[in-house]
């Protein structure tokens, strides 16, 4: 008897595998299709492809030189983002358009017994 098994998100990862050989490739694992077909347009080489349940999955090599370790923020950068981020809130614009003050602005005061 088959059974179908659905990953959930969590289990629909990406894995990205350094190694410590002098070999100039760095190997991926991903579930997301999206971002596995891009990788294959721009040159990534293909490893191996294996389906699980309802998903799809790649494992495929890249130039190490693709990746790049992120910058660090500094903590100003960081504060800058947020209040930023909170002004947009209180206008209601960008992602936060259309909805409204925060809750704490418009909830009435509650009575104190």
């Amino acid at each position: 008897m088959h059974m179908s098994y659905t990953l959930t998100l969590a289990e629909r990862e990406t894995i990205l595998r350094f190694s410590d050989d002098p070999d100039d490739y760095l190997s991926l694992e991903t579930f997301n299709k999206k971002h596995a077909l891009r990788l294959i347009r721009e040159g990534a080489e293909v490893k191996r492809t294996n389906t699980r349940g309802n998903a799809t999955y790649w494992t495929l090599k890249l130039p190490k030189a693709w990746f790049r370790w992120p910058r660090r923020t500094s903590e100003k950068a960081v504060l800058a983002s947020r209040a930023q981020a909170l002004r947009a809130m209180e206008q209601g614009i960008g992602i936060f358009k259309g909805r409204g003050p925060a809750p704490s602005e418009t909830s009435p005061e509650k009575p104190t017994k």
